[in-house]
């Protein structure tokens, strides 16, 4: 991240913080609406409907876990169309499409330097490739802004194509919980990744190189 000027953009991508206001609370709450997208990813919850109370809550819960938390917008010349802007609207703003963020901050634990990545992304613009663009750049804001030295991931043993995904993007299999996750009337184990910051700049250099 030498260019300082575009530090929370990406190819494709901007990331801003999240704002304590209605705007940001209703996008999240979006995310949190589709049972297929959101509860592949968050497993450990249990699958009920999700009101506005309890995502609110939810929000003020996880935060003071988080290192960053960042929405993942498309820029606003890109051609996209918010429903949150006004048609006649001059100023178009960044259009939101994800939640990212590295939890797992705890309080005696911080020496360990080592955290874990969150994401989701609105069903509309999943398999775009945004994903993979947003994590990597978290990877870079993880290791050469924050200084952490391990980034970590799960996904339940069904979610085959974000254990195929983590895999593309360079983070090594470091094991499984077996049957550590209950879905849809079955058993399933919990695959456990990471990534060191040693094997993310050998990774940049090859990339660099190529």
């Amino acid at each position: 991240m030498a260019n300082v000027a575009n530090a929370y953009r990406s190819k494709s991508l901007v990331y801003r913080a999240v704002e304590d206001n209605e705007e940001d609370k209703v996008f999240l709450h979006s995310l949190l609406l589709d049972p297929q997208s959101f509860h592949q990813n968050n497993y450990d919850d249990l699958l009920r409907p999700i009101n506005r109370k309890t995502s609110d809550l939810h929000l003020k819960y996880k935060e003071p876990t988080r290192l960053i938390h960042v929405l993942i917008c498309l820029p606003a010349n890109d051609g996209e169309i918010s429903d949150q802007d006004d048609a006649g609207s001059s100023a178009k703003q960044p259009v939101p499409i994800g939640s990212l963020n590295l939890h797992g901050v705890k309080e005696g634990q911080r020496h360990h330097r080592t955290l874990d990545i969150g994401i989701l992304i609105a069903t509309e613009y999943q398999g775009r490739g945004y994903g993979s663009e947003a994590i990597e750049w978290i990877l870079n804001w993880g290791f050469e802004v924050a200084g952490l030295h391990r980034i970590g991931l799960q996904s339940a043993s069904f979610n085959t194509g974000a254990i195929k995904l983590w895999k593309k993007l360079g983070f090594q299999h470091d094991g499984n919980d077996r049957e550590a996750v209950w879905f849809n009337g079955g058993w399933h184990d919990e695959a456990r990744f990471s990534m060191l910051e040693s094997e993310w700049r050998a990774k940049v250099k090859l990339e660099t190189a190529a």
